[in-house]
């Protein structure tokens, strides 16, 4: 069960990055990190959810990435 402090601490951004690529498990993470993101100083993300709620990026199966930009 995912908490609002797992969001907010993949949306915090401390070292002022413009690039970052994150892997999140579930699709309601992403939706939120796609509206935060923009907010946090990022000029672009790319979000990364591999097959059946994973962070990694399978080379064989079909994954989702999404490119956040403001």
């Amino acid at each position: 069960m995912r908490t609002l402090l797992d969001t907010v601490e993949q949306a915090m951004n401390p070292v002022h990055s413009r690039n970052i690529v994150l892997g999140v498990r579930h699709k309601t993470a992403m939706e939120r990190l796609l509206k935060l993101l923009p907010k946090s100083g990022v000029e672009t993300a790319y979000l990364i959810q591999g097959i059946e709620g994973t962070e990694d990026l399978p080379l064989h199966k079909n994954s989702s990435i999404r490119k956040v930009t403001p």
